[in-house]
């Protein structure tokens, strides 16, 4: 199965732009689970939302949501 993960942060809570995570990884821990990790650059955003496309042309879906 091929797919794709995204990551976008949520409305800013303050001054200043978002800047981009970096350091995105993800690693295998079963064939039903994969852990993502990444390096918060932004100190304004109030969480990132996690989608996940099955396919090369799927539609997103949100799957999980997680504070700053």
């Amino acid at each position: 199965m091929t797919g794709a993960v995204r990551l976008r942060q949520l409305v800013s809570k303050g001054s200043g732009g978002l800047r981009c995570p970096t350091e995105v990884r993800a690693s295998a821990s079963s064939s039903s689970q994969i852990n993502l990790s990444w390096t918060d650059r932004s100190s304004h955003e109030t969480g990132v939302i996690i989608e996940r496309r099955t396919g090369t042309s799927g539609t997103w879906d949100q799957i999980a949501t997680v504070g700053a």
